[in-house]
C-alpha cells in the first residue's frame, strides 16, 4: 500500500470525517500534499474487527476516499481560532498543544517557526464512520 496517499487520524475530530468536505492540518510535506491528490482515510480502531488493517503497529479502519481540493501553506503560529473549532472543535491553544506534540520533531527543528499543510478534502466515496 502506498503510505503517501494514506492520511490516518486518532479520533473523528468534530466528527468531519462524516462530512461531504473537511479540513485537516498536517505537518509540512511538499511532495506527499498537492491540489487534486487523493487519500484513503484511514481511523484508528480502538479494537481489532475483521475489516481493520495494520499500519505502523496500529489497527485502523478504512473511512474514506478523498481528493485534496483546497491548500495552503501557513505557519503553526498563523492557525486561526476558527480553523482550530472547524478542524478539531477545541481551543486555539489546545490545538497548537495537539499539533506541537503530534510533530514534536518537526516542531522542535523548525525552533518554533513550523510550517503546516492546511488542506480542505473531498469526500470521492464516502462511508459512513464505523463504531468501534
Amino acid at each position: 500500500m502506498e503510505t503517501n496517499t494514506i492520511i490516518k487520524y486518532s479520533q473523528n475530530w468534530n466528527n468531519k470525517l462524516d462530512c461531504p468536505l473537511h479540513t485537516t492540518i498536517r505537518a509540512y510535506e511538499p511532495t506527499k500534499y498537492v491540489v487534486g491528490q487523493e487519500f484513503k482515510e484511514y481511523l484508528a480502531c480502538k479494537k481489532y474487527t475483521p475489516q481493520a488493517i495494520n499500519l505502523d503497529g496500529k489497527f485502523y479502519l478504512h473511512v474514506n476516499t478523498v481528493k485534496c481540493i483546497e491548500l495552503k501553506v501557513i505557519q503553526l503560529k498563523d492557525i486561526s481560532a476558527s480553523m482550530a473549532w472547524i478542524d478539531a472543535a477545541v481551543t486555539l491553544p489546545y490545538f497548537i498543544g495537539m499539533i506541537r506534540t503530534m510533530y514534536k520533531s518537526q516542531y522542535e527543528q523548525a525552533q518554533g517557526n513550523m510550517y503546516i499543510h492546511w488542506l480542505l478534502l473531498k469526500n470521492i466515496n464516502h462511508q459512513p464512520t464505523p463504531t468501534n
